[in-house]
């Protein structure tokens, strides 16, 4: 029980007032589970930046007892953003030293921010990319991620036969196999949705809400989930009878909760197409116009876009498309032939996303491993005089003009 006290003042004419105050107690929290930090800095100059990293690149030398995540926690939910922009992933506290030390940080990790909000559009892109074992890491570590593939995992479990985690996230003796089974149409199409459709999940509950959805393939279906126009509950029906409308008459569809581009006729789909069981018999028989969805998207002024996918398809598209070139293009998983785990190119991809300017639910994001402020450097004011200077020797002229002295 902490230790209390009340303070009273009592004023001349009724202004009186109480104070309770309270023991301070240190807030315990768990030790830090996630390996990979997100450090975001931000100063008012480009100076002022630069003193602020370098005073982090001291203070993490100097004081080895606290925990890297209660440093990314304090500089994301305890310090005001300012426009001069830096962010870093790093793994623990020597790469961050290692990576403040650098003189030339590279240009992905700096930005300057307006603060006009960026308009966030999700990508989701059909099959071909998926592997066994993608963003296995998130399924480890992140509860709310897990939980949304562990429901899917049983949706699925009638359709396909078989649990789609024994496939997703298959052990050594079995990985063989599961590259077969991962190979096969219908597993591999419920495993990038699953992953699909978890990882966007995911990024909402850290506040990243997108104002636009656009799919190729069976991404417009993950696109169609997320925007509440298909239940995800409804998918191992449709996937399995797609191409027969008549089988997929008793599947409800809902007008779209967020705008989604048609990846059938590459611009706005309309409420009529989304409540129209013919549309969803083609999005994986007809041929995508996703480039032609891309132009749709040049409306926003500032964009990001989002590859919520593993690797870099839509990426690639959007970056060769001259009507986004402007727009902020992220991939949030790795590609099956990168080392790099998934949480660390989501941090990445979240970091980058603050440079441009994107508010992120701090606390959210760390909700699942509560952490706690912890003391760290200040913000490093740039001391300017503007005193004024004494006056210069000699008589005050008559006409009352006074010289300074610099």
């Amino acid at each position: 029980m902490p230790r209390r006290a009340g303070i009273s003042s009592f004023g001349v004419g009724g202004t009186n007032a109480h104070l309770i105050v309270e023991e301070w107690q240190e807030k315990s929290v768990p030790p830090a589970s996630k390996p990979w930090q997100l450090l975001v800095l931000s100063a008012k100059t480009q100076t002022a930046l630069n003193t602020t990293a370098r005073n982090l690149l001291n203070h993490l030398k100097q004081n080895r007892n606290q925990e890297l995540a209660d440093v990314a926690y304090t500089l994301q939910a305890g310090r005001k953003a300012f426009a001069h922009r830096r962010m870093l992933v790093c793994r623990d506290r020597e790469e961050a030293i290692a990576l403040l030390a650098s003189p030339s940080p590279p240009e992905e990790e700096l930005g300057h921010c307006d603060f006009s909000k960026p308009s966030l559009v999700f990508m989701f892109p059909g099959e071909g990319g998926q592997y066994v074992n993608m963003a296995a890491d998130l399924y480890q570590q992140e509860t709310s991620f897990r939980a949304d593939i562990d429901q899917g995992a049983g949706m699925f479990q009638s359709s396909l036969g078989l649990d789609v985690r024994d496939v997703l996230f298959a052990r050594k003796p079995d990985l063989q196999q599961a590259d077969r089974a991962m190979a096969q149409k219908e597993i591999g199409r419920a495993a990038i949705f699953l992953v699909q459709y978890a990882v966007a999940r995911l990024l909402m509950n850290w506040g990243v809400y997108p104002e636009a959805l656009i799919g190729s393939g069976i991404g417009e279906y993950t696109a169609a989930c997320l925007s509440g126009v298909i239940a995800p509950g409804e998918m191992p029906t449709l996937l399995a009878h797609h191409d027969d409308p008549g089988r997929m008459k008793n599947i409800a569809l809902q007008p779209p909760l967020i705008p989604v581009v048609s990846g059938i006729t590459g611009t706005w789909m309309t409420m009529q197409e989304a409540t129209d069981m013919a549309y969803w018999s083609k999005p994986l028989q007809e041929t995508s116009r996703f480039s032609d969805g891309l132009k749709t998207l040049a409306m926003f002024a500032h964009c990001i876009l989002m590859d919520l996918g593993p690797g870099y398809p839509l990426c690639a598209m959007a970056g060769n498309n001259h009507d986004l070139k402007n727009a902020l293009i992220l991939s949030v998983l790795p590609a099956a032939d990168e080392t790099c785990l998934a949480r660390k190119t989501l941090l990445r991809a979240v970091g980058r996303m603050w440079l441009a300017g994107a508010r992120i639910d701090w606390e959210n994001l760390h909700s699942q491993e509560p952490r706690k402020r912890i003391p760290l450097p200040l913000y490093p004011y740039e001391k300017k005089r503007y005193w004024i200077s004494r006056v210069s020797a000699g008589r005050i002229p008559q006409n009352g003009t006074i010289r300074f002295t610099e």
